[in-house]
Order: structure tokens, then sequence, then C-alpha cells
């Protein structure tokens, strides 16, 4: 499988599901859109033993059909469907762990 850049190239239409554990439950919302961008970038949070004393994080920025533009932050949690893919089985790629920057 290739690396995340290879994977998530602009124009590619594909659906973000993540979930986020809650008390009681876990909640599950998902995304559908084309991608815009996706880059790993610094916080500007502190955060021992990593590069520069950052914490990088994924970001993908997708467009909806209405062209509303959202920010997502990838972590272990998200799973990332390509929408073209959906009915041939793929059943998508989940992440794990953190990122290094490359």
């Amino acid at each position: 499988m290739g690396t995340m850049k290879q994977i998530l190239k602009p124009g590619r239409r594909v659906r973000i599901v993540r979930q986020m554990p809650t008390r009681d439950r876990c909640w599950i919302p998902a995304v559908e859109g084309t991608i815009v961008s996706y880059r790993q970038e610094a916080t500007g949070a502190w955060f021992a033993h990593s590069r520069n004393h950052k914490l990088w994080l994924d970001r993908l920025i997708i467009r909806h059909d209405d062209g509303e533009l959202t920010d997502c932050i990838l972590d272990a949690f998200t799973r990332i469907d390509p929408v073209d893919n959906l009915r041939s089985g793929f059943t998508g790629r989940r992440l794990r762990g953190q990122h290094a920057r490359r």
C-alpha cells in the first residue's frame, strides 16, 4: 500500500468516517467530498519527545458538493473510503498511531 500522500490525492472523492468515544456511547460521524489537499502540520501545542517539540497532525481538506470546505484531523480512529471504490468492495484505509513528518 502506498504512502498517505499517494493515497490522498487532490480530486479523489472520499468518505471520512470517525469514531469518537464518549462516556456512554460511540459517536460515528461521516463526511463525504472531494479532496482539496492533504498535509502534515505542526500544532501550536508543545509535545515532549517529538520533532521540534511540536505535535504533528495529518490534515485533510475536503470540498462538499455544495462548496463547503471541511478540515479533517486524521487519527487512529479515522477510516478513509474512496467513494468510487465502495461498490467494488474496497474497505478503505484505517490510520494507525502517530505519523512522523517526512
